[in-house]
């Protein structure tokens, strides 16, 4: 059974403060993401303040991919200008250019999921469970 990216995104977000990023190839082989509003917000409810964080300043969190690979979240300010940004250690293993990847808190820090991949049917479950139970099984709540 495959779902739109928006189906499974507005799943994760009716459970959880959720990040949302589009991959540029630029961002994979850079390492680095510029921190919109959603992964502002998400680092917020983590307790990372961005506004608290001087310039060159960085957080790191633990976590993982859906597929269970470790990974670390990283939310940082430029030194120079101060910009909000944060990163994903091993991202480029499990995404490409024009994939959609949403981050959210869990018990071990942060989980990652590459959205795309479970819209297109390339990855329909995480760890044996289908698209529509993801934030149930995350968070521990029945499937809405």
């Amino acid at each position: 059974m495959k779902h739109d990216i928006e189906s499974i995104l507005e799943a994760l977000q009716k459970e959880s403060k959720t990040g949302v990023i589009k991959l540029t190839k630029t961002m994979l082989d850079k390492h680095i993401i510029d921190a919109n509003k959603s992964v502002i917000d998400l680092a917020q409810s983590i307790g990372i303040n961005y506004s608290d964080l001087k310039a060159g300043e960085k957080i790191t969190i633990e976590g993982c991919f859906d597929n269970k690979n470790p990974c670390k979240v990283s939310f940082y300010k430029t030194k120079t200008r101060g910009d909000k940004r944060f990163s994903i250690s091993g991202l480029k293993k499990e995404a490409v250019a024009g994939d959609t990847v949403a981050i959210q808190k869990n018990s071990e820090g942060a989980l990652v999921i590459n959205v795309s991949k479970r819209a297109t049917g390339e990855s329909q479950s995480l760890w044996g469970q289908t698209v529509p139970a993801i934030s149930a099984m995350i968070f521990g709540r029945g499937a809405k």
